[in-house]
């Protein structure tokens, strides 16, 4: 099976990698510009292999489980670990992204889509990454690892010139993908086989990126 498409995404990220045997946690986002925030300029939306197991509106008072793991995995340590990094990142996001809009000038209001990602491959080794979407339009990846910013289409290399200047950013990208995230994932990989029992295997998922 596959990973069903998220309602926080746009529908151009669809290059898929297959991963055997890996175990993956990611965290879809929409995240808006608008001046005034609301109960739902800020969405989250957890997942393992694909199947959703959290979800978090920002300014709400707690991360609700979704399905059969999130049902598991709300009676563990792990799920503590959520609802404060969440909030501040969904908080810190939507700084860059009012940045990002005072930049190029844009009256129209600015939203930012993406996916933090954390994969632990067969052999213990965990990698993480970023993608982002503004409004539907420009790519963004991120690698944590080497610090080194991709954009799609082509076009958008003034846009990257602003990602990469901002320290601040990068500094926090790094820092979600390269502890919270990797921390979480292996607080998961701790309770994989007993959410296993409820889920079922998921040994034939595949990760959607972008075309």
């Amino acid at each position: 099976s596959s990973a069903a498409a998220s309602p926080l995404l746009p529908p151009n990220l669809h290059l898929c990698f297959p991963f055997a045997d890996a175990l993956s946690l990611s965290y879809n986002f929409s995240i808006t510009s608008q001046p005034r925030p609301g109960p739902s300029w800020c969405e989250f939306q957890g997942q393992v292999n694909g199947n959703e197991f959290l979800s978090y509106v920002c300014g709400s008072k707690e991360v609700k489980p979704v399905g059969p793991m999130g049902m598991k995995l709300k009676d563990t340590a792990f799920w503590g670990t959520q609802m404060e990094p969440l909030k501040d990142l969904g908080e810190e996001l939507r700084k860059k992204l009012l940045d990002i809009k005072t930049k190029i000038f844009t009256k129209n209001c600015l939203t930012m889509q993406g996916r933090l990602m954390c994969v632990r491959g067969a052999h213990g080794h965990t990698r993480g990454s970023w993608q982002f979407v503004f409004s539907e339009q420009i790519t963004c990846l991120f690698d944590p690892e080497n610090r080194k910013w991709t954009v799609v289409p082509p076009g958008g290399q003034w846009f990257k010139g602003t990602l990469d200047s901002d320290r601040e950013l990068t500094k926090l990208l790094m820092g979600t993908a390269n502890g919270d995230c990797k921390s979480w994932l292996q607080h998961v990989w701790e309770h994989w086989d007993e959410t296993q029992e409820t889920t079922g295997n998921s040994e034939d998922w595949m990760e959607c990126w972008f075309s």
